[in-house]
């Protein structure tokens, strides 16, 4: 560890309080009270069962935050790629708190909503402080490796958590947006039509911006995993938790179709360099033939 580099193991450390916190007021203050709520639109057994996967998810980020607080300084490359993608998972985490404390507002004090949002803000904290502690190990790996630059692909991975984390807002208002022109046949197919667009085309282009210009590589699939990581996760937590499995089946087309984007970005990126290469060398070669 150099002396200008402060060691990103504090981070992780206090970041994996933050998302554990969290985890044991879930279990042992919330879904107790869940299982008791007597509001008339309740699902209780569902949610219990979203805020048991929510635990389980939140269990697996302490666990790989204590173990990289720990090997973090020995391959600071790899451990800032994996900090960048546990970070999201932790701000993910929080927005499902969020989510799940302003739907239970009104269902009386005993849901406990504000003990749901400060859950929540500790998860998002420990998110940004992972974050932070990813961008740490980054400076710290271009000083062990000076002075050669870090791989482009590892420059498109904070782009993509960014992008990753807004897909999820878009789906949000398009899928309030479905909700409000529900009962009226035509005006729900069109806007219908606009959520598989508004979904399909965020992705290919976000796909295609990401991989502009970036050197053919397996590693690129990466950024591609993590630009659909938010997605995903939300679909899998719904299949688990949806009671209503046409809805956790139109949940997961639409990741289906998010990832189908995505690859279409990929591949018109490349198409894309491929003819901009051709041209340059088309030029360079008549430039030849003038000499």
């Amino acid at each position: 560890m150099t002396a200008n580099t402060k060691s990103p193991s504090p981070l992780l450390i206090t970041g994996a309080a933050f998302v554990a916190a969290p985890a044991i007021v879930v279990a042992a203050g919330l879904i107790p009270g869940l299982l008791g709520d007597t509001f008339a639109l309740a699902s209780s057994q569902s949610a219990a069962t979203a805020f048991r996967v929510h635990i389980v998810f939140a269990a697996i980020i302490v666990l790989a935050l204590v173990v990289l607080s720990f090997r973090a300084a020995a391959r600071p490359n790899l451990a800032a790629a994996v900090s960048q993608v546990l970070g999201t998972s932790a701000i993910i985490l929080g927005m499902c708190l969020v989510m799940a404390g302003s739907a239970f507002l009104g269902h009386g004090p005993g849901m406990r909503a504000a003990l749901l949002f400060s859950s929540a803000a500790a998860e998002l904290l420990a998110g940004v402080l992972v974050i932070l502690a990813a961008s740490r190990l980054a400076k710290l790996a271009s000083k062990a490796a000076a002075p050669e630059k870090a791989p482009e692909w590892k420059r498109r991975l904070l782009p993509a958590i960014l992008l990753s984390v807004c897909s999820l807002f878009l789906m949000a208002a398009l899928g309030e947006f479905l909700e409000s022109q529900a009962g009226a046949a035509g005006a729900e197919r069109l806007a219908t039509a606009i959520l598989i667009a508004g979904i399909g085309g965020y992705f290919l282009l976000a796909s295609y911006f990401l991989m502009r210009r970036l050197p053919r590589s397996r590693r690129n699939f990466w950024v591609l995993l993590i630009l659909n990581a938010a997605l995903l996760l939300t679909a899998v937590v719904i299949l688990v938790i949806e009671p209503n499995r046409t809805a956790a089946l139109e949940m997961l087309g639409l990741s289906l179709l998010a990832i189908a984007c995505s690859a279409a970005g990929l591949g018109l990126a490349h198409r894309f360099a491929r003819l901009h290469g051709h041209q340059n060398e088309g030029t360079g070669q008549a430039t030849r033939k003038d000499r």
